[in-house]
């Protein structure tokens, strides 16, 4: 009976030394991923328009297209860079605007085409590894370059439509990632989804590739 239960937990403790040996073996990660994020959201306030605030409304977005290349320094920590890029546009045929301080009134047609890159550093933090299966919470610190591009036709002009996002310009990225999870269908190509708050997204799915 004793031998039996040595036997097992030597067992256990191999198997369970073998699962972190075999991650910190594949310190390398590549991964693509494909998020949702907020201009998806905004691309669909055509639905919140009627025929006497705006004519012809319409407004697009992509997703975050992203790569991430993660370093394990330890079995439970992890380095890494990121990059993402989405888009988002807007226009109408007509749209009218009132001044908030002279009261006048203001009618025209408008295009807005705005793109958003996002470069950052993540560490991870790694827990519940068993070989095949990763999971991880951690953040990303960083820069959003903004990118924007607006014409305006009629009575309206453009800067006072859209000031506050004509040019270009980078701005501090801050994105805490609550909860990502892979999963590696062989011993270098795997599956999985990521949860964050903040840019680039707040919900993707991602592949991988370890080494």
């Amino acid at each position: 009976m004793k031998k039996s239960t040595f036997l097992t937990a030597l067992f256990l403790a191999l198997t369970t030394f073998s699962a972190f040996a075999q991650n910190m073996t594949h310190r390398h990660t590549l991964s693509g991923s494909v998020g949702m994020n907020v201009f998806q959201i905004v691309g669909r306030l055509d639905q919140n328009f009627n025929e006497d605030e705006a004519v012809n409304f319409k407004s697009n977005a992509t997703p975050s297209f992203g790569l991430q290349y993660d370093y394990a320094v330890r079995k439970w920590f992890s380095i890494g860079f990121s990059g993402s890029f989405n888009t988002f546009g807007s226009s109408a045929d007509r749209i009218t605007v009132t001044d908030e301080e002279t009261g006048e009134v203001y009618t025209g047609s408008y295009d807005l085409n705005l793109s958003r890159t996002n470069l950052t550093v993540r560490p991870l933090f790694h827990y519940g590894n068993s070989g095949r299966i990763d999971m991880y919470s951690g953040l990303r610190v960083g820069a959003s370059i903004w990118s924007a591009n607006v014409k305006a036709d009629g009575e309206l002009d453009a800067e006072d439509l859209f000031g506050s996002v004509r040019g270009t310009g980078a701005i501090p990225a801050v994105q805490i990632i609550l909860f990502g999870l892979r999963g590696y269908v062989t011993e270098n190509i795997g599956i999985g989804f990521e949860l964050g708050i903040g840019a680039p997204h707040y919900a993707a799915l991602q592949a991988n590739y370890r080494f």
